[in-house]
């Protein structure tokens, strides 16, 4: 039959395109893998839409209500499904930077984003390696990137300086599993809970770190008054 001459290089190409998704997945991109994962990446960026709409839609919400004029990085922001939702949204009056590592992805963000340029900024990067930015933000996003990351704490440890003392971080999770994990990477630099919503297949996790308090110096100790002396008088 005609369709047992294909069986075999259909199997191949099956069993090929795992074990290269296998690599890139166990590398994290490392050994050459890096450049070919940017490449297939970049290719896809006519037709990519940012997966879990649900999932969006509701940082979005989540993130135009409880900082409705913050200054917001975005990382792994691929087209800018985020970004165009956020700055969409009625209540938030902030400002987005989005960052991503294939110059495809950000030029479709950018077309998408035209009428916004005052208020999102665009960074071609890799952000597992410190980022060229200033200090001073907010609001940290981290979507759909964290299960290709191996050490979380130190992935969070290299952008603690570019977050504010009072700062926020919004994650997404595959499972309810991966809490404990999350909580204790963030928790040393000071980051709490403060909310979860499930979205779709995932859940949405919002972190809280509140700006340290002014130290509360002690008083100075009185002196104490010298020998035979007599601090008032009574006649």
């Amino acid at each position: 039959m005609t369709w047992t001459r294909w069986l075999p290089p259909l199997v191949a190409f099956v069993l090929g395109t795992a074990g290269l998704a296998g690599y890139l997945w166990l590398t994290e991109a490392r050994y050459g893998g890096k450049f070919l994962l940017r490449a297939v990446y970049s290719l896809l960026a006519r037709w990519w839409e940012a997966p879990g709409f649900a999932r969006v839609t509701l940082a979005a919400h989540l993130l135009a209500h409880a900082a409705p004029e913050a200054s917001v990085l975005d990382l792994g922001c691929a087209t800018g499904a985020l970004e165009a939702a956020l700055l969409a949204h009625p209540r938030f009056r902030g400002t987005v930077t989005g960052v991503d590592w294939s110059p495809a992805m950000l030029e479709r963000a950018r077309r998408r984003l035209t009428g916004h340029r005052q208020r999102v900024t665009w960074v071609a990067a890799d952000f597992r390696r410190p980022l060229p930015l200033p200090a001073g933000y907010q609001v940290l996003v981290v979507l759909g990137i964290l299960p290709g990351i191996r050490d979380w704490a130190a992935f969070f440890y290299r952008l603690l300086p570019l977050l504010t003392p009072a700062a926020r971080i919004l994650c997404d999770l595959p499972g309810r599993d991966a809490f404990p994990r999350l909580e204790a990477a963030l928790a040393p630099a000071g980051f709490r809970p403060v909310l979860r919503r499930r979205a779709g297949d995932s859940m949405l996790v919002l972190f809280y770190r509140p700006a340290a308090p002014e130290p509360v110096l002690p008083k100075p100790p009185l002196r104490p008054s010298p020998a035979g002396a007599s601090s008032s008088t009574v006649r």
